[in-house]
């Protein structure tokens, strides 16, 4: 018996340490494929040239309020022109002008320091560089690129680190399969609906709390656009609408946006002394999310809003948008699994809701959980009617209406649901 478990056991691990081989192997054939691709379109392997910026002549402002960067060299073989600045442009438009054409430069980097633009193996006949004179000030130009590469398409080699990893992640499911056979054997009965409530309530709050406010997935701009909301107004693009104490815990005195690699626990420390002073109002207005519908930010109103009646400081209503945009996520994928005909579909749902990247988007003030959530309950309630019910009640077609609406009216690409 005990040679019978071990050949078992043996057997088990000689298994998957062959999936984990065969996990990196596919790694880098994928990786090999991506690169021989990305060579072909020359985003990699390039000869990158790097112009001297002496080279350029600079324009007056025209009529338009447009500055002109200069080159007048022929160029040929143009794959890409790059553009690199010393420090970060947040509010940038930036247009290359090129053989009676133009080409808007897009923000390459999260620092949103490199603009890029991709061209067709062209010849230019000189070109220049269009901005408006108060968002590019010439002297923070590092350098100017012709050819670069991307860089995050790295050449990737078989690592045994990686099959260790893969091993161990393995082993983990494995051990977790094992404990629910032994649950199941015994007979205990655990409704999923709950492990799910208490487990994603528990990481979700402390996902709240550890990461940086207003620094996940544009949180600064979708809070802004969820305060606006609160106040009443529906349509964006008003000024004198959002107090200046909500915008002075996201940017400085100088400009510049505390957020991502410039922000800290102990400036948020900071931002908490603030207090919320809705006398001043702003002449900002939201930005980038004044274009996404109320039906996206309808659990971070009621947060928000419940901040602004209590006049909290900043920070705690952003918190406060955070957790019951959580608490929105956690309550429809409750009832999503409870809806659930069978019970491996359960186990699926409640395993896919509660990967930490789900967990991580519900607990940040993100308007896709709102789509994600209401998305996953439809569909659960449908199953539930397919498979639970003899005919579709009035209730449930207007259930069905509802959620088939809410995703499609949040974000166009959801159309297809109706």
């Amino acid at each position: 018996m005990k040679k019978e478990k071990t050949i078992k056991i043996i057997k088990k691990a000689v298994i998957l340490l062959l999936i984990s081989i065969v996990l990196e192997v596919l790694i880098m054939g994928y990786t090999f494929v991506i690169r021989k691709y990305f060579k072909s379109k020359h985003l990699i392997g390039n000869d990158t040239i790097e112009l001297s910026k002496d080279k350029f002549e600079i324009s007056e402002v025209d009529e338009w309020g447009y500055k002109y960067l200069s080159y007048n060299e022929i160029i040929s073989n143009v794959y890409n022109i790059e553009l690199v600045m010393k420090e970060k442009n947040e509010d940038a438009y930036l247009r290359v002008i090129f053989n009676n054409d133009a080409k808007l430069m897009n923000k390459y980097d999260e620092q949103q320091k490199i603009f890029k633009a991709y061209f067709d193996n062209t010849t230019l006949n000189g070109f220049k560089f269009a901005f408006t004179e108060n968002q590019i000030d010439v002297n923070n130009i590092e350098k100017i690129l012709i050819n670069d590469n991307l860089d995050y398409v790295k050449e990737v080699k078989f690592e045994i680190q990686n099959v260790l990893i893969f091993l161990v992640i393995l082993y983990f499911i494995n051990f977790i399969i094992y404990i629910i056979k032994k649950i199941e054997q015994k007979d205990i009965n655990i409704k999923k609906e709950k492990v799910f409530l208490i487990t994603a309530l528990v990481i979700g709050t402390i996902f709240c709390f550890i990461n940086l406010v207003f620094t996940k997935y544009d949180e600064h701009s979708h809070y802004w656009r969820a305060y606006e909301l609160s106040t009443g107004h529906i349509i964006s693009g008003k000024k004198n609408i959002i107090p200046e104490s909500v915008f002075d815990v996201i940017i400085n005195k100088d400009g510049v946006y505390e957020i991502e690699g410039k922000a800290s626990y102990s400036k948020t420390i900071e931002n908490l002394k603030k207090d919320l002073d809705t006398s001043k109002k702003s002449e900002r207005m939201v930005g980038a999310a004044a274009t996404y519908s109320p039906f996206n930010y309808l659990p971070q109103i009621v947060g928000i809003t419940i901040g602004r009646i209590l006049k909290l400081n900043p920070v705690i209503i952003g918190m406060l948008g955070r957790f019951t945009n959580l608490l929105a996520y956690v309550l429809l994928i409750y009832f999503s699994i409870k809806l659930l005909p069978k019970e491996k579909w359960k186990n699926i749902l409640m395993c896919v809701a509660l990967l930490p990247m789900s967990i991580d988007l519900a607990a940040s003030m993100s308007p896709d959980t709102v789509i994600i959530s209401t998305s996953i309950f439809l569909v659960s309630y449908i199953l539930n009617v397919k498979f639970k019910k003899e005919k579709v009640s009035y209730k449930d077609a207007l259930i069905i209406g509802i959620f088939t609406m809410i995703p499609s009216i949040c974000k166009v690409v959801y159309l297809p649901f109706l």
